[in-house]
């Protein structure tokens, strides 16, 4: 890596290069790999409602409760005009999947870095996209504050609900067909009945 400049905040400002971060034993606290779990599980029962706020509250009760087990990592970057960017990076579990990426920008010592995680199975008469959460740190590289991008799932739960009231509507029809014919055949067998009745009065 390389830099030029009168200050310190010159030469990061011109850093440009390309290195690792590298560390043993890394987490992501408050990133709990169970968490789609229990929140697919809600989504089978149809508990979740798509309102995003709800959504981004019972996605954060569910996910920080526990730490992502990175391990031991080297996480290639490149840096350019003093903004180091983080190579793209996943860590598998049984159950989920992680994705991940992130900025540190060395000129006003701000970071962004950005989890995604995606569930390996879909709930139980999922037909949708994955239900997918994306974590957010973003600002000073020491406290960066958290935020949730609960999209991709609120509009999954949508399709749901849209998919569950279409279904819903269907059945109703059908239902309404249903007794209309059953109508239909009652009145047809009266009315046959009725027929012979008249015709045998006639017959007397």
């Amino acid at each position: 890596m390389g830099a030029t400049g009168e200050s310190p905040a010159r030469l990061a400002a011109s850093l440009t290069g390309a290195g690792q971060f590298a560390g043993r034993n890394l987490s992501l606290s408050r990133l709990d790999p169970s968490a789609l779990d229990r929140i697919a599980g809600q989504l089978a029962s149809d508990v979740l409602v798509a309102d995003a706020g709800q959504l981004a509250a019972v996605v954060r009760q569910a996910v920080e409760g526990g730490g992502w087990r990175l391990g031991d990592r080297a996480l290639p970057f490149v840096i350019s005009a003093g903004v180091a960017r983080l190579s793209p990076f996943s860590d598998e579990r049984p159950n989920a999947g992680l994705a991940g990426a992130g900025v540190l920008d060395l000129r006003s010592g701000t970071a962004e870095l950005r989890a995604a995680l995606n569930p390996k199975t879909l709930p139980r008469g999922w037909t949708g996209p994955l239900p997918q959460i994306t974590v957010t740190w973003r600002g000073p590289w020491r406290v960066p504050a958290r935020s949730y991008d609960v999209s991709i799932l609120s509009n999954a739960v949508s399709q749901r609900a849209l998919q569950r009231e279409i279904e819903r509507v269907e059945a109703l029809e059908a239902d309404i067909r249903e007794r209309a014919a059953f109508n239909r055949r009652l009145r047809a067998e009266r009315e046959r009945r009725e027929e012979e009745a008249r015709a045998a009065a006639r017959l007397e």
